[in-house]
């Protein structure tokens, strides 16, 4: 039996052990990372529409550009509203100038309803909102959380309301 080559049975069926092995750690570890990414881009996709309703605001030809913003005292406002959905059951945000609304990925809602308005003579700053801000050691700050079911996650977006700065702080 000395010039053959090849493997044996036993070779085999270690080698494929260890490849289930490695499957069965690698793919529930992945799992759990990419439901990890979808909270985490979800939280982005607030932080974006709050900064496009800050920069429409902000815009000095604002009353001219979008006739679907509301004024008040203050000029041009816009608001961003989040909202929770029932079937599925996921979050959605809408700006007051857009006609539609944009979901986060299922499973992720908001602990709360909630809405944010910026407008034009505010210079960036929140000028109403509920709820209510909250006051911080950097400020009223207006806190809206978003709620991963599948990771029982929580991720804090915080806007101090005098400037408008908006940040993501994980729970």
């Amino acid at each position: 039996m000395e010039g053959q080559k090849g493997v044996t049975l036993i070779e085999l069926i270690v080698s494929i052990f260890i490849i289930g092995l490695f499957t069965l750690v690698v793919i529930p570890a992945y799992g759990k990372y990419s439901q990890q990414i979808e909270l985490k881009g979800a939280a982005e996709q607030v932080k974006s529409a709050l900064l496009e309703a800050q920069s429409l605001a902000l815009n000095p030809r604002a009353d001219s550009v979008d006739i679907r913003q509301f004024k008040n005292e203050n000029g041009p406002c816009y608001q961003v509203d989040f909202k929770n959905e029932i079937n599925p059951n996921r979050g959605s945000i809408n700006i007051s100038s857009q006609n539609q609304r944009s979901f986060l990925p299922t499973t992720i809602t908001f602990q709360q309803e909630s809405w944010v308005e910026f407008c034009q003579n505010g210079k960036g700053a929140v000028e109403n909102s509920n709820p209510a801000p909250v006051n911080t050691p950097s400020g009223n700050e207006i806190k809206i959380l978003i709620h991963s079911s599948k990771l029982d996650q929580d991720k804090q977006i915080n806007i101090i309301k005098e400037t408008g700065v908006i940040t993501i702080v994980n729970l």
